[in-house]
Order: structure tokens, then sequence, then C-alpha cells
């Protein structure tokens, strides 16, 4: 049977598309850079958010300095935060090494749900490759793995963020998520718009079986006080052809 569950991603053009990320899973996106990832994680908050879902972020950074970040591209979470809708877990960097080194996740998604006041309905993995232990390719697919399983437990649906370098560390990672995870997107950098100058992304679904997607891209804008926005129809030709 088909997987039908969906939860919008805050992406006006994936959400009118597909009805967003696959829902109460596991969902992977690779992004070129720190910021586009952390984007993409605000607007998925953000929309479970006006919707009255319950929603927790794990970060390795400071929060002020994430609440900052959010409110230079027009997302402001500061009320949702004060009324406990959204809550900020910041793990320290020994920490989650720990839990790599010990594969501990289905403790770690125990925590989460204990330290969230009530269950969430969504997640948010900022750096997640920060919790897998990166020494060799068998470790990081049976991390992956455990992750993936852990995951299986809650029926949260999580979004989780890494950024991708040029590495064959990054190339194993890439693998095993691909391989386990039930949703993996990619996010690409594809230049700037002729008309704004703003930053053009590509987005792309590669895996998710229930859909039917052949690739499927869209492509976004990334605009001052508002975050990602869908670009205009044709507007990736004319940077190809620039290019």
């Amino acid at each position: 049977m088909q997987h039908k569950v969906t939860t919008s991603s805050g992406i006006k053009n994936l959400d009118e598309s597909t009805g967003g990320y696959p829902g109460w899973v596991f969902n992977i996106v690779e992004t070129p850079d720190h910021q586009s990832g952390l984007l993409l994680l605000g607007h998925f908050l953000k929309e479970g958010l006006k919707k009255g879902e319950r929603c927790t972020i794990v970060t390795l950074e400071d929060p002020l300095a994430l609440f900052q970040s959010f409110s230079t591209w027009g997302l402001d979470f500061y009320e949702y935060v004060r009324s406990e809708q959204l809550v900020f877990l910041f793990y320290q960097p020994f920490v989650t090494t720990e839990i790599g080194m010990t594969n501990d996740y289905r403790g770690l998604m125990k925590e989460l749900e204990k330290l969230s006041v009530n269950p969430p309905e969504r997640i948010a993995f900022h750096q997640v490759d920060a919790l897998l232990n990166l020494h060799s390719h068998t470790l990081i697919n049976s991390c992956v793995q455990k992750l993936a399983a852990a995951a299986a437990s809650t029926s949260a649906t999580v979004l989780a963020q890494y950024t991708q370098f040029n590495s064959r560390v990054y190339r194993d990672i890439r693998i095993a998520f691909m391989n386990n995870m039930p949703g993996f997107f990619t996010l690409k950098a594809e230049g700037r718009s002729p008309k704004s100058g703003n930053p053009l992304y590509r987005l792309t679904v590669d895996r998710v079986p229930w859909f039917h997607t052949d690739d499927e891209r869209y492509l976004l804008e990334l605009e001052k006080e508002h975050g990602f926005t869908a670009a205009e129809e044709g507007t990736i030709r004319n940077v190809d052809e620039a290019a």
C-alpha cells in the first residue's frame, strides 16, 4: 500500500505538487550551505506552528544565534518559544559525539519527547551529520540504519538537514541516507535571478517512493525577510544560458 500521508513543508511549489514531505517518517535534506539548510528547517517549523502543531528543533548552535538567523529571513519564533509550542534543544558537541559512538538513538528520541513538554508533531534536526560516527563507511551506514529505526517509534514528522562537502565521507553519508531514509531531498545553488539578483536554489525530490516524482525539481528564490519563495517559470533557463 502506498504511503499517502504528507506534512506541509512551507515551500509553496512543493506543497502544491506533492502535499509536502512524507508524513510521520524521517526525511533528509542535503543542502549546499549552512544558511539554506537552516531556512528549510525554519519554513518547515513555521508551517506547523501556524497550524497549531507542537514542534521541536534539535541544534548544536546557540539558540540565540539561531533566533537571529531566522529573524533575518522573516521567521520570528519568539512567541512560539514563550508559549512552549516550539522547543529548542541545544546539544553540546561532546554529547552528539557520544551519541554517534554509542548509537543510542532510541534514547535520544525518548529524551526529545520528554524534554518537549508534550510529544512534538514536527521535529527538525539541524546538522544531523553530527550524530553519526564518521570513521568508516560501515559505521556511517550502521548509524543511519539505527537512526531510522529509532525514528520509526515516534509519530512525528522529522526533517533533518546536513551540509554537503566534497569528500569521501560526505559521499558515504549521502549514500547511506539515500538507501535507508524514506524521504531524501537535495537543495543545490543555481546562481542568481537575472531580475532581482537574489540567490536561486533547486530543490530535488530524490527519494520518496510513494510519489511518482521522475526527479521532480522546484526552483526557489531566496528573498530577504521572506526566505524561500517559488521562483518564476523560466528563470532557471535564463541562469543556465548565462552560465
